[in-house]
């Protein structure tokens, strides 16, 4: 049975080979499991959604002062397993990574219902649209309050096409703006 000491040494290690090998990642939310095996192997098992500055997204919104922080139209979902071989001869030692890999990756609108309020939340924080930054950087305010200003009739004869995607344009706005003008 794995000691809550043991998790924490895994973890640090499983999150220092992600470092190594260059996993730019904005975690949003973020769990971890752990499995064991027979013959001293450990499966870490990460339940993540977040979002991988690797990867292109369809921005929202872009942030005028942070290079990197954007908000996007959807949030990636990784599952992802790392089996460890373990050594309890002298407490506890990490062998070997046995293997590893992306088991399920999806990527989710944010106004699917698996993109909770909480996830919402984070996602502004973590790519600085909070209130905290908003005081900081006025620019950031201003982005913001311009994004809203925009209201749907402004653009609705103009893309009568796109009616759907102007829609879900909207209901996004609504979802985010409780964390955009949160503490503001």
């Amino acid at each position: 049975m794995l000691s809550d000491n043991d998790k924490n040494i895994i973890s640090n290690y499983v999150n220092e080979y992600n470092s190594v090998i260059g996993i730019d990642l904005v975690y949003i939310n973020h769990d971890r499991q752990f499995e064991e095996k027979p013959d001293s192997i450990v499966i870490v098992r990460d339940l993540d959604f977040l979002i991988d500055k690797n990867n292109e997204y369809e921005i929202l919104l872009k942030h005028p002062v942070e290079d990197n922080c954007f908000i996007p139209l959807s949030i990636d979902y990784y599952e992802i397993e790392i089996a460890l071989r373990l050594d309890r001869s002298c407490g506890l030692e990490i062998k070997e990574i046995i293997d590893t890999g992306v088991v399920d990756s999806i990527s989710y609108s944010l106004l699917d219902p698996e993109i909770t309020d909480d996830f919402i939340e984070s996602l502004v924080s973590s790519m600085c649209f909070d209130a905290k930054y908003q005081k900081e950087f006025t620019e950031v305010k201003d982005l913001i309050q311009e994004f809203y200003s925009v209201n749907q009739s402004n653009y609705q004869e103009e893309f009568t096409k796109v009616k759907d995607l102007i829609q879900e344009f909207e209901k996004i706005k609504l979802k985010l703006k409780p964390y955009l003008f949160k503490g503001i």
